[in-house]
């Protein structure tokens, strides 16, 4: 009977035991993170993202409260060169909010973290480098979408994609920081809910999110948060759903652009011995601003732009080059809102307008219509001269005014149609564009597209 009882004391003892060593390791556990997922991610049970539970320094470590208990994803799906199937690393993705940021951290795990390739480098500038970034429908329409990517040392790609491509001509104002850590890298990511276009409403936001992975090795895989249905050509309808942002309110932000530009000019009177003489010295102001009228739409005003507000052009050869040369559009008055005007042909050209002296401008959308319309007044006639073997060009000292506008209505699922008037004159010269298309979503695998351009010109 003695016996019996020490039996079954030293049994009530280790049971006691092994119940305080796991009740001591959930707590660890639940210490070192507290991430729950609500929802399944779908458009009836969306995730829930949780409100911030303090606040965050963006700075690539990921030590504060509130990210333990964000809503934690995996990025596990290879889309690209393999078809779906399991990603070849692990990537986790936390998302929260408070009532003027959403926040986004990425841990992107690595076998080889001395492998991770990462250098500094352009704004839109992504290279061979190992990235990561979010995929946002803020409008949960499947129509268009806001991409921040973001590289394992920081730097920032921003653009707009659409059934007709991505344009990273947009520059948003968000915060981003990258580190190369001893497990791959880490990434986290501050994005005004001002910098965002989405729609106001009382109470929960319902969002469409792709959060997306490069890692560069001997091939370059592309990871992503669901597996790509290729029969269906609606890519953001295949997004997964998340939900709240509760009182979030899109920003009717004021910016204003000052520019101070100088040149100066010497020469040499007696070449190549004399002494330098100031020849010619200039001084030009310039400014850009833009008004947010209400959440979706934006005017926008410019008095003497300066294509160096932003950044220098990139040098492009003109040797032996038959055809105008293309520069990318970076001045901030003609680069907001500039989705709201491309069409399959690229019909609006604003590089073309060399001095303006002053520009007004006005882009939105509102509930399926999207539109945009300004006028700008220029010093300078620039005209290129289009051929089948070579394009020529010519500059006029002829002021002209261009006035374009654009307007576009989601019809259906999925589809638009849209109607395009650019005019440009000035004095015994004008040059008129106007046309009409349209994107036909007739099936998840089949899509039409039209579209019928005219012009007049004298």
């Amino acid at each position: 009977m003695i016996g019996q009882r020490v039996v079954f004391y030293l049994k009530t003892a280790s049971i006691s035991i092994m119940l305080i060593i796991m009740f001591s390791l959930l707590a660890k556990a639940d210490m070192e993170s507290e991430n729950i997922n609500h929802g399944r991610g779908t458009s009836e049970d969306p995730y829930l993202v949780p409100k911030a539970s303090s606040s965050i320094k963006i700075d690539a470590v990921l030590d504060e409260e509130a990210w333990k208990k964000a809503l934690l994803l995996e990025i596990a799906t290879e889309v690209w060169p393999l078809e779906n199937k399991p990603a070849p690393v692990k990537t986790e993705l936390l998302l929260t909010y408070d009532e003027n940021n959403l926040y986004a951290a990425f841990r992107a795990y690595d076998p080889e973290p001395d492998k991770v390739r990462g250098r500094l480098r352009d704004h839109d500038s992504l290279g061979s480098d190992d990235w990561v970034g979010l995929i946002l429908d803020t409008f949960n329409d499947g129509r268009r979408n806001m991409q921040f990517l973001v590289t394992a040392l920081g730097v920032q790609t921003d653009g707009i994609g659409s059934p007709s491509g991505e344009d990273y001509r947009w520059d948003g104002i968000w915060m981003s920081a990258g580190k190369i850590t001893d497990y791959g890298f880490a990434v986290e990511v501050a994005i005004p809910f001002s910098t965002l276009r989405f729609q106001k409403k009382e109470g929960p936001q319902v969002w469409g999110l792709d959060a997306v992975r490069r890692y560069s090795r001997e091939h370059r895989h592309h990871i992503g948060l669901f597996p790509r249905d290729r029969n269906n050509n609606c890519y953001m309808c295949q997004a997964v759903k998340i939900k709240d942002f509760e009182g979030a309110k899109p920003g009717r932000n004021i910016e204003i652009n000052p520019t101070l530009t100088g040149v100066q000019t010497d020469t040499r009177a007696d070449f190549p011995t004399g002494d330098l003489r100031k020849d010619r010295q200039e001084a030009d102001f310039g400014i850009t601003s833009r008004l947010g009228l209400t959440p979706s739409i934006s005017l926008s005003m410019t008095v003497n732009p300066d294509f160096s507000q932003v950044e220098a052009d990139a040098l492009q050869l003109d040797i032996n080059e038959p055809f105008a040369l293309y520069y990318q559009e970076k001045r901030p008055f003609y680069t907001e809102g500039q989705h709201y005007f491309d069409t399959r042909f690229r019909v609006v050209y604003t590089r073309t307008m060399r001095e303006p002296v002053w520009g007004l401008k006005l882009t939105g959308e509102e509930k399926g219509n999207s539109f945009g319309a300004y006028v700008v007044r220029d010093e300078l006639t620039n005209l290129i001269f289009p051929g089948s073997q070579s394009s020529d060009s010519t500059s006029l000292d002829l002021r002209s005014t261009a006035m374009i506008a654009r307007y576009n209505r989601d019809i259906w699922e999925n589809s638009s149609v849209g109607f395009l008037v650019t005019n440009r004159e000035g004095e015994e010269y004008f040059n008129r564009v106007y046309g009409v298309d349209a994107n036909f979503r007739i099936a998840p695998k089949d899509r039409i597209n039209f579209q019928w351009m005219g012009s007049n010109t004298r």
